[in-house]
């Protein structure tokens, strides 16, 4: 073999070797959630005689986003839109999670009127297909920090230590 083609088959090895150790850090599996909450699971909140429904996200790297019907306005009495919300979890038991999240308030004229941090507590069935849990949250105004636990003030009821129930969205 001459020397120009030991070279280049030796600098072509040299690449598929790289390209293979490379390759973990690239292919994602897609998480089936043994162990954990990872999905998407439809929520209940009770709210007085009625509820309110969400759509949570628990993704496998330890963040969740959330939607409700509040976003648009949809609790009566409450004149705010928010953002949806987005957070990090982590499992503090074999079936237990807990949930830190921000979402952010605008008024009626989509001016910013502030934020809300949310932390929940979700104790899971086994399996993982459905939990039930309690919220909590605090109100921040435009210039107060969202990431001061301590700041802000706890929300007015019905918003603090609102019960919630989750159910898995199977196909």
């Amino acid at each position: 073999m001459k020397p120009r083609s030991l070279l280049l088959t030796a600098g072509a090895v040299v690449v598929l070797i790289a390209g293979l150790l490379m390759l973990p850090s690239f292919a994602v599996a897609a998480p089936q959630g043994r162990g954990k909450p990872i999905g998407s699971f439809l929520a209940r909140f009770v709210i007085g005689d009625s509820g309110l429904l969400g759509i949570v996200n628990f993704n496998a790297d330890g963040t969740w986003t959330a939607s409700d019907q509040s976003d648009f306005g949809g609790v009566p009495g409450l004149q705010s839109r928010q953002s949806p919300w987005r957070g990090v979890w982590r499992m503090t038991g074999p079936r237990q999670l807990t949930a830190t999240g921000i979402c952010l308030n605008f008024g009626a004229r989509g001016e910013p009127t502030g934020s809300n941090r949310i932390s929940a507590i979700v104790d899971w069935e086994r399996g993982f297909q459905s939990g039930k849990g309690v919220t909590s949250q605090r109100a921040y105004g435009v210039t107060e920090n969202p990431l001061d636990p301590t700041a802000g003030k706890p929300a007015p009821p019905p918003l603090n230590l609102l019960p919630v129930t989750l159910a898995r969205l199977n196909n």
